[in-house]
């Protein structure tokens, strides 16, 4: 279920609140071992930081496009995505 993702998740949310709206960047990773805890840890997430739209998840899993993945992770700011394109 969403008990362990919730248990890491919040406190997450809780931190990403306390620095604000105004930051941009990547600021939280969580690292799972398969293509469906991605997703089922993704639907989790997307639902604690729904209140908050400055919040932005997304996901990265082998087999997918790379223009697809750099897009998703621009919506939410640098980091991450700066690093895929120089690669």
């Amino acid at each position: 279920g969403s008990g362990k993702t919730y248990a890491y998740g919040v406190p997450l949310v809780q931190r990403l609140l306390a620095l604000g709206p105004a930051r941009i960047g990547t600021f939280g990773l969580v690292l799972v071992p398969t293509r469906e805890l991605a997703v089922q840890s993704l639907e989790a997430l997307q639902g604690l930081t729904r209140p908050f739209p400055w919040l932005v998840t997304g996901s990265v899993m082998g087999g997918e496009s790379r223009k697809s993945e750099k897009a998703r992770l621009e919506r939410g700011g640098g980091g991450m995505s700066e690093r895929m394109t120089s690669q």
